[in-house]
């Protein structure tokens, strides 16, 4: 087995760090198109996204920069230096943060003599190739947006916001393709070193018995580095007869031996499929031509870059022979993240909402295990899982979801090799973040310009008190929740429900027994109102729902102290962190969602029906809809550890470590 250490002791440990989503906050234009803000408190000019912005997306923009930084230097006090970056390092490929992250990262090098090992994800090589970029929502003078673009990307035009400053125009935020960004961080992983014990491609012609440095470099440039994809599978030598529109594009995977006995198996599973009608035929590497890769990964590497699965098992196969350990990342999943949830998940959100198109089919990890692979680590969700495949072969796969820096919980992964064949996993989360806060005093003139002019915008200026960046990241999933996941990814219905009902009303509509509207219940404030004809049922359904609460030793009086926001909200919290985010939600009141969920497994749940147009069965809506979404809940929180594991790559027995 590939995995298995015939060097038998305890090895250096490796650092994770995925997603984070790398912006300068203190960059400078090459042609002084911004300037920035003056900030106060470091005395120089800070570019930022908006508040609104980084509060309607799923991850930071800007205080991710001083949380990166934190993780460094965690990494350095422990000792550790071998830092993996599993993808999205940079914010869309742009130079701007480029320039910073590669001035970062060789800072650490030089004095901490640390090696860092990148791949890439779909936020790095948003294209292939260079392609024009840029974001509408930095936050420019007076607290209102200024939009900034690079040459003739259609953003740029004039536009009549009165809320957003002229477009600036700057090639600094173009998003940029393999080539330059593979450059820029030519000394972390894509090229090889003179330090590294061992490098190659999968295209390079040689193996470790005849292994030079001269050798290596010569094989590892860039134009070296290409492969073919077609509209419908992988081309070259695995090409059919009747596949289209066959491109070559660039593939950044690598192996590399940083220390003795360990392979880092670095996969490029971005795949980039060419669209069946070119929109620049002339001119196939065009980036318009291709489809992007966020929801490819690697579904999509099994059917069309065949090519890596045999070069996969030709370095496990090599491993095997001479007492590797074989260690792999990527960006993308390579287990279900979401712990079998998807077809309740599919019942609440409908056919592929809610990152369904994301989720690994079954047979990625059988192929990747049958591959040689067992364990690999990955980034792409912002979750923190893992997930575990094993095959009737006693084949397995262990996928390691690392936590992003930018969002919540804000976490890295370290892995250490130890003897008796096994690995601990680690998870260390960064609540202590100097200068998280330097920027506030932007965020705050912003507020101050949505409060008077576009109060539509607003939002709550409580994040602003956060004592530490993880309470920061706190308030940020839950103003994204409030903003951006209710009013955009729920079914209105199901929502509405939410918005109208405390925990205690929950848990009585659970056993509620009536043939009543939900019109007849939504009160005109979002509230439940009972009408009198209803009382006495629902006065018996709240008899039972007390006992059953009583029972599994809680009470329906606490359950009334939270809504449906705050139910929402610890679903995307338990969604994000799996067990990371009991620091935050009660042991007592994960108790009591598992209650609603029993409670709900118990009773029928048909998808809801009419009874007159628009008009719906309430009992029959809440079941269908709040059924689904326990179970969900109950699902986000599996068996599997992901906070501080180990495993056996004998077995595949992933156990707790407490």
């Amino acid at each position: 087995m590939a995995t298995q250490r015939r060097d038998l002791g305890t090895s250096p440990a490796i650092a994770f760090i995925s997603d984070a989503h790398f912006h300068d906050v203190y960059a400078q234009f090459s042609d002084g198109a911004f300037q920035g803000l003056p900030n106060s408190v470091s005395g120089r000019n800070a570019v930022i996204r908006s508040m609104y912005a980084q509060l309607t997306s799923t991850r930071l923009f800007n205080e991710n920069y001083f949380a990166f930084l934190a993780a460094l230097d965690d990494v350095v006090e422990r000792g550790i230096r071998v830092v993996v970056l599993s993808g999205d390092f940079s914010d869309d490929g742009q130079p701007l943060h480029l320039q910073g992250l590669s001035k970062v990262l060789e800072e650490y090098t030089q004095k901490h003599g640390i090696q860092f090992f990148a791949c890439n994800g779909n936020h790095d090589p948003v294209k292939p190739f260079n392609s024009t970029g840029g974001k509408h929502d930095f936050l420019g003078t007076e607290g209102r947006e200024q939009p900034i673009f690079s040459p003739g990307h259609q953003g740029s035009l004039p536009h009549s916001n009165s809320h957003r400053h002229q477009p600036v125009i700057s090639e600094d935020v173009v998003h940029q393709g393999y080539e330059p960004i593979m450059a820029s961080l030519k000394n972390q992983g894509f090229y090889p070193q003179e330090s590294y014990l061992y490098f190659e491609t999968p295209f390079s012609t040689y193996t470790q018995n005849d292994y030079t440095f001269e050798q290596a470099s010569k094989q590892a440039q860039f134009h070296n580095r290409f492969h073919e994809i077609c509209v419908e599978g992988t081309g070259g030598r695995y090409r059919k007869p009747h596949y289209t529109n066959g491109i070559e594009l660039p593939d950044s995977s690598y192996l590399v031996e940083p220390v003795e006995g360990i392979w880092l198996l670095s996969i490029d599973s971005n795949v980039y499929i060419p669209k069946a009608e070119l929109d620049k035929p002339d001119n196939p590497a065009h980036p318009s031509n291709f489809h992007g890769s966020s929801d490819a990964g690697f579904n999509k590497v099994l059917t069309h870059k065949e090519y890596l699965l045999d070069w996969i098992h030709s370095v496990t196969r090599r491993a095997e022979e001479t007492g590797k350990t074989v260690v792999a990342f990527g960006h993308y999943p390579a287990v279900d993240f979401f712990d079998g949830a998807g077809p309740e998940i599919k019942k609440l959100f409908g056919e592929g909402n809610f990152d369904q198109k994301r989720i690994p089919n079954d047979d990625v990890a059988e192929v990747l295990a049958s591959a040689g692979i067992r364990i690999h680590f990955a980034g792409h969700m912002h979750f923190n899982d893992t997930g575990l495949k094993t095959f009737a072969d006693n084949g397995f796969l262990v996928n390691i979801q690392v936590p992003s820096l930018a969002a919540y919980v804000p976490a890295y992964k370290i892995l250490q090799l130890k003897e008796d064949n096994k690995a601990e996993v680690t998870t260390v989360t960064i609540d202590q973040v100097n200068r998280f806060d330097e920027l506030f005093e932007h965020y705050r003139e912003e507020h101050n310009y949505l409060k008077k002019h576009n109060p539509e915008r607003l939002w709550n200026e409580g994040i602003l008190k956060a004592k530490n960046y993880r309470e920061y990241t706190s308030l940020h999933i839950a103003e994204l929740t409030r903003l951006s996941f209710l009013p955009n990814a729920w079914p209105s219905d199901v929502r509405e429900m939410l918005y109208a009902m405390d925990g205690g009303q929950m848990l009585v509509m659970s056993q509620l027994e009536s043939d009543i509207r939900w019109d007849q219940l939504a009160g005109p404030d979002n509230s439940l109102s009972i009408p009198d004809a209803v009382k006495p049922s629902w006065i018996e359904a709240e008899k039972r729902a007390s006992d059953l609460a009583h029972e599994a030793g809680l009470s329906i009086e606490a359950m009334k102290q939270w809504n449906g926001l705050d139910l929402a909200i610890d679903f995307y919290r338990l969604r994000s962190a799996d067990e990371l985010a009991f620091s935050d939600i009660s042991a007592e009141r994960i108790k009591q969602y598992e209650l609603m969920a029993s409670c709900l497994s118990k009773v029928e749940n048909n998808r809801y029906r009419k009874i007159a147009p628009e008009r719906y069965h309430a009992v029959e809506l809440f079941r269908a809809g709040f059924q689904s979404l326990f179970s969900i809940m109950s699902h986000f929180t599996s068996d599997i550890p992901s906070k501080k594991f180990e495993v056996c790559f004998s077995s595949g027995r992933i156990t707790t470590i407490t």
